[in-house]
């Protein structure tokens, strides 16, 4: 895993300065910081109207003073029947302490929703304070998994694998099509997350496809629309 983050760092760097070659590119700090999909509580009980507009209310303050004190660097709903309702970037390195700010939002309180946790490992300073309009703007969320049928493949494939996934991000990179990309921190399922500017699904798809990684069932990409907030993501 080690590899795989010093991997995932220098392709940080490159999506944030928008160049090619990574001994170009000024040298960041990399941090850890915690990703969480908030996704529907099994068994949730039913609400009434003014139920859910009370809670969504104090959700909604809630984000804001995060994103205020910087405690939260990324956040948004995720669109369409995809199993979670929103993503959150939290400023903290430890899943606990993600854990804690987020039992404070209504929405886990009201046990409404559960929290997946993971440690994000992405450049320091990527993410900027949202614009002062407070407007959302859609990005498109790529969700990296190791399939449970993942081929075993020799060191010398996995190697070649590698050369070519990482080459195939710094082509969309260098396209301008991805914001960031990053590796999980801990040695699930999920192994990283590509945020996408390119809000057309057959032309991600098509970026996607190309990745050898992905060819080769060691890799599958979900994608999921995502409103975040204007301002954040990289230029």
């Amino acid at each position: 895993m080690k590899k795989t983050r010093t991997v995932f760092a220098a392709i940080a760097t490159l999506v944030a300065c928008g160049i090619a070659a990574a001994e170009e590119a000024p040298k960041l700090e990399m941090a850890t910081t915690t990703l969480a999909i908030l996704a529907k509580a099994p068994g949730a009980k039913p609400l009434g109207e003014r139920e859910i507009q009370a809670i969504q209310e104090r959700h909604l303050a809630y984000l804001r003073r995060l994103l205020d004190e910087r405690k939260a660097l990324l956040e948004g709903p995720i669109h369409g029947k995809a199993p979670m309702v929103s993503v959150i970037v939290l400023d903290v390195p430890t899943v606990e302490e993600a854990r804690a700010i987020l039992a404070e939002d209504a929405w886990v309180a009201s046990g409404q929703l559960v929290a997946e946790i993971h440690p994000w490992f992405s450049a320091k300073g990527l993410l900027r304070a949202p614009a002062p309009s407070g407007r959302s703007t859609l990005c498109y969320l790529g969700l990296l998994r190791r399939p449970p049928d993942a081929p075993a493949l020799s060191k010398e494939k996995l190697d070649e694998l590698q050369a070519g996934h990482m080459a195939n991000i710094h082509a969309m990179a260098d396209s301008h099509d991805l914001a960031i990309a990053g590796p999980m921190g801990d040695d699930g399922t999920l192994r990283g997350i590509f945020v996408f500017r390119t809000t057309d699904p057959e032309r991600i798809k098509n970026l996607v496809e190309r990745d050898p990684a992905v060819s080769a069932g060691r890799l599958a990409v979900e994608l999921y629309p995502w409103y975040v907030p204007e301002g954040v993501l990289p230029e």
